[in-house]
């Protein structure tokens, strides 16, 4: 023992100061062996150190490394809520490098600081028992010491901001380590943190991103969309109505989740309850829907259980509709929600649905309009009957007996079909849903009893390259010859 320190009265305050230490410890020591006390919600090292003014003179700069924190195991618990607090108890691996460093001490950023060395931040400070392993009694003070090597030292740090300052969804908790070169530097285990600073501003060292493996939990839901059961995802043109059902789940292990409102891509706000409105659908509103967030939704956490909860889920359908001309919707819901620290969660999926093909129809008609002598004239009607597409367009109109009847050759003496006279228009013409196309045509042909029949051709603009063929009733005309003298 240092002949400098006085031995009288120095093992009734150890003892008192371990009584004092083991209760400011979180954990008790029946649960769990600490190495050492820690002083709760107290001053970071600098101000420590220095004060609460900071010059260039009393300024830490921590540039030794004799006592190092380098890891944390063993933590509980292992998971802690975004912006809570919390009591941690870990393990820390410890590195010292030199032997006789007296009066280890370990100040941690408790308050969600940048550093342990905040004059301005909240800081625990943790020390060793001079009578638990590892801790050496080299300097005959109550505060424990430690030679070079390796060692796990474990404490309850209390009040703990559980926080993710680098975003990798572990808990960073900011430190610094001080220690006592000069045995004959006094150190007490008790409330007062002033004897666990530095002998100089370079003899600590600090770690201001030092990760422990607490998992940061922050609310998180997993979203499905999908076309309702028992109904159609597809319809004939021109479309209709469609039926959606929507499903949001709490994926956190421990945080609820309040929805806030539900959005579609396509048709804007299904249901709402707070923040932002929903952006306005892009193809018109839902028609109905049995989603509501009144009174509120809150979800409850649901993650590794199986089945999850009930009340970790919500489902709702909607209806909405699409029309027009062939087409596949793809629309998308998104969830939006928040945890109980107030960190935004949001999931989304999507669906389709889609508008079929309805090939085109109309009706060819063909009437007698009279005869002069061996020349007959026709008149053709096309009228377009598609209940799907709004036009259709004529590409030619033949005769099974005259051929084509939009130029005049062989017995077809004249003709308004596919040309540009009143009445009728040039091929290909475009026919209105509900329009007609209307043409005449004169044929000549002497004596006998004669029959045919007009076929008009036509596609829609789904499929313009192909054509489906239209023919008209059959008409027959006779004609008596008689011979002159």
């Amino acid at each position: 023992m240092n002949a400098c320190k006085p031995t009288t009265g120095r093992m009734l305050a150890i003892f008192a100061a371990i009584a004092a230490g083991l209760m400011l410890s979180a954990t008790p020591a029946s649960a769990t062996t600490l190495s050492g006390p820690t002083i709760p919600d107290t001053s970071c090292m600098q101000k420590v150190f220095g004060g609460s003014t900071v010059t260039s003179s009393n300024q830490l700069v921590c540039t030794a490394n004799d006592i190092r924190l380098s890891a944390a195991t063993n933590v509980s618990p292992t998971s802690c809520l975004a912006g809570a607090h919390f009591d941690l108890t870990a393990t820390f691996t410890t590195s010292v490098t030199a032997n006789a460093r007296y009066d280890a001490a370990f100040f941690f950023n408790t308050s969600g600081g940048a550093n342990a060395r905040d004059v301005n931040g909240t800081c625990s400070v943790s020390q060793l028992y001079n009578n638990v392993a590892p801790a050496l009694n080299l300097d005959g003070d109550s505060c424990g010491d430690l030679n070079s090597g390796t060692y796990s030292l474990t404490f309850t740090i209390p009040n703990v901001l559980c926080q993710d300052s680098n975003g990798d969804g572990f808990l960073n908790l900011p430190n610094c380590t001080s220690w006592h070169s000069n045995q004959g530097t006094a150190c007490s285990l008790d409330s007062n943190p002033g004897d666990a600073n530095p002998d100089t501003k370079s003899k600590c060292v600090c770690d201001d991103t030092f990760q422990v493996p607490v998992t940061v939990e922050t609310g998180s839901i997993v979203a499905t969309k999908d076309v309702t059961t028992g109904t159609d995802s597809s319809k004939p043109e021109p479309g209709g109505q469609f039926s959606y059902t929507i499903s949001v789940q709490n994926t956190s292990t421990v945080q609820a989740i309040t929805l806030d409102r539900i959005c579609d891509d396509r048709y804007g706000t299904i249901a709402y309850a707070a923040g932002p409105a929903c952006p306005a659908g892009t193809i018109g509103i839902i028609d109905s829907t049995t989603c509501s967030l009144s009174p509120a939704v809150v979800l409850q956490p649901g993650d590794h259980q199986n089945p999850p909860p009930a009340n970790s889920l919500y489902a709702c359908t909607f209806k909405a509709s699409v029309t027009g001309s062939v087409q596949t919707v793809t629309d998308t819901v998104i969830f939006f929600g928040h945890d109980a620290s107030n960190h935004a969660a949001q999931a989304s999926d999507s669906a389709q649905v889609s508008i079929s093909d309805v090939p085109p129809s109309a009706t060819v008609v063909k009437s007698l309009v009279g005869i002069a002598c061996a020349d007959v004239n026709y008149h053709v009607k096309v009228t377009n009957t598609d209940s799907g597409d709004a036009n259709i367009t004529l590409t030619a109109l033949d005769d099974d007996t005259f051929l084509s009847l939009t130029s005049v050759h062989d017995n077809v003496l004249s003709t308004t079909c596919g040309t540009a006279a009143a009445g009728a228009g040039t091929l290909p013409a475009t026919i209105a849903k509900n329009g007609v196309y209307e043409c005449d045509f004169t044929a000549h042909f002497c004596g006998g009893s004669h029959t045919n029949t007009v076929t008009g051709k036509i596609h829609d603009v789904d499929n313009p390259t192909i054509d489906v063929l239209q023919s008209s009733n059959s008409l027959t005309v006779k004609v008596n010859a008689t011979l002159g003298p």
